[in-house]
């Protein structure tokens, strides 16, 4: 689908333009965000006519990836655009539309490595305002554009009706466009860290209020201990231990709030605040989802082989029809981790066949479902001829 390519290739190009906006500085913002947005358009010419027409000769479309280089003429912009163009080329000639949910997920968490190796270079380099001013802003795309895509992916696991996904794509990609404007304006931008740091110091000024009192009690408690323990000594205070007043310690607290470490600080601090917004807006939770069943599944608890010499000693299976059924379908999931299919706490039996199905028959991992959810679901308490069978049926997984 076109909305993968284009959320896939804003992904990658947000993501280059975090790392080398930091490394290569020679304009701003603003201009980094057109050199953005033509890099998107031109990658995305490229990589729709590649899908289509699986054409080689589509490539040299890639050439125009190098055109801001004729307006943007010194050192830094020419090995930033090379760079960037070169980095291009190679993702979307060989890695593009190429790998599936379990490999994107890895990738966008090994991209945290890379995160976190900019922010100790930009520390490093003393030139932290790089990656707040240029890579933050990028960041804040990537993170959402991959996010919105991984998301994709499984839904295109667990069989979405694919009109039902372009009409959220489509949302999801305007959603996207004005994120990137608002960060991309320099007048926005203020405006929107303007309303964020005035309700920073609202906090603060609350705070204050909240402490001062208690504050001011202690003082007068020390100032009360000191005197007890000096007349005990027979001696007497010189001076007086005195609370300081509301002006005073507003006065304090600006001065710490105001130093530039901890300005970078605020500006991470929304970032993370930013990404966790993101992460519950598109967090898939069970308990939201609708299905066309009769019946809210739960988990089955796992465990890893490595793991498995800590369980209590159980000798023979489990009593009863109903939890031998069970145990057979622990084991089918103890089998898919240790084929290292990845389980999330949230999938459903059938989104953990959709996986499952790449490591074996989904004939055999479907029966076994059904069985299980017969029992486990159902009034149905199982029988011995049902066990029978998915003890066979687990048998059969090779």
């Amino acid at each position: 689908m076109n909305e993968l390519i284009i959320l896939e290739i804003i992904s990658i190009t947000s993501l280059l333009f975090s790392i080398y906006s930091n490394i290569f500085n020679f304009t701003n913002l603003n201009n980094y965000f057109l050199i953005f947005v033509w890099t998107v358009i031109i990658s995305n010419i490229y990589g729709i006519l590649q899908f289509k027409a699986h054409n080689n000769k589509i490539r040299l479309i890639l050439i125009l990836l190098l055109l801001p280089i004729t307006i943007f003429k010194s050192k830094s912009s020419i090995y930033f655009i090379i760079l960037l163009a070169f980095s291009l080329y190679l993702y979307l000639t060989r890695r593009l539309n190429s790998g599936d949910h379990n490999n994107y997920v890895d990738s966008f968490r090994n991209s945290f490595f890379i995160i976190i190796g900019l922010l100790i270079f930009s520390f490093i380099g003393d030139f932290i305002y790089r990656f707040t001013d240029f890579s933050i802003p990028f960041l804040i795309i990537y993170f959402l554009s991959t996010i919105i895509f991984i998301r994709n992916l499984r839904y295109m696991h667990v069989g979405m009706e694919k009109e039902d996904m372009r009409r959220l794509n489509i949302r999801y990609l305007i959603f996207l466009s004005m994120t990137s404007i608002f960060i991309a304006i320099e007048e926005l931008r203020n405006f929107l860290f303007g309303i964020l740091n005035s309700i920073y110091n609202l906090i603060i000024e609350i705070l204050i209020v909240i402490f001062y009192y208690p504050l001011s009690l202690i003082v007068l408690a020390l100032d009360k201990f000191a005197n007890w323990i000096l007349s005990l000594l027979g001696m007497d205070m010189d001076d007086e231990i005195v609370a300081p007043t509301m002006e005073e310690m507003e006065s304090i607290v600006y001065q710490v709030k105001e130093h530039p470490i901890l300005d970078i600080v605020f500006k991470i601090i929304l970032l993370i605040i930013i990404l966790y917004i993101a992460y519950r807006l598109f967090k898939n939770r069970q308990s939201k989802k609708k299905y066309s069943h009769d019946y809210i599944e739960e988990r089955e608890f796992m465990q890893r082989d490595e793991y498995r010499e800590r369980r209590r000693f159980r000798l023979g299976r489990p009593k009863g029809y109903k939890e031998q059924i069970r145990f057979y379908y622990k084991k089918y999931l103890n089998k898919l981790l240790n084929k290292d299919i990845k389980i999330e706490k949230y999938y459903t039996t059938e989104d953990i066949n959709e996986f499952g199905k790449e490591r074996f028959p989904y004939n055999i991992i479907e029966k076994i479902r059904e069985i299980y959810i017969k029992v486990r679901y159902g009034n149905d308490e199982g029988n011995s001829a049902e066990v029978e069978e998915i003890r066979n049926l687990y048998r059969d997984l090779k």
